[in-house]
């Protein structure tokens, strides 16, 4: 076989076959690649779906958890509201008590003052349960301002 001559004709019907086969390789090369990366992106994607998917679930536990504490710690709190309530109305009726105690003594004292003027008692014996009668009311009236 003879070699030909390039032709001018030739040779521009062959850059011409290269310009437009050229750039479709490199069309086909970038969409190829950009559907490897998008498939690399979509795995990727996917992979972090799972990893939240067992954060969520990790972090649900905790949250249960944290709630059952916080229940059982509210419990505890009004059980123990509800104990000290009691408590302070146990305290308040003993300080009740006490007062109604020396109010009763008071009113003993005040009748024997009276029976003491009634059946005309030494003086020195009255001013004794008068002196009596003044620090029992003393007391009283500590024992109600404290009760405040």
């Amino acid at each position: 076989m003879s070699a030909q001559p390039a032709t001018p004709s030739s040779f521009l019907g062959a850059i011409k076959k290269w310009t437009v086969a050229v750039p479709l390789a490199l069309a086909a090369g970038a969409a190829l690649s950009t559907v490897v990366q998008m498939s690399m992106d979509y795995g990727q994607l996917r992979s972090s779906l799972a990893d939240g998917q067992k954060r969520i679930t990790t972090l649900e536990g905790q949250l249960n958890d944290f709630r059952d504490a916080n229940r059982k710690w509210s419990e505890g709190y009004n059980k123990l509201s509800l104990e000290l309530s009691e408590a302070n109305q146990k305290v308040a009726d003993m300080r009740s008590d006490q007062c109604e105690a020396i109010r009763i003594v008071g009113n003993k004292l005040q009748s024997s003052i009276e029976n003491a003027d009634l059946y005309q008692f030494s003086e020195r014996k009255r001013d004794d349960l008068r002196d009596m009668f003044r620090q029992q009311q003393v007391t009283l009236q500590a024992c109600l301002s404290a009760r405040k």
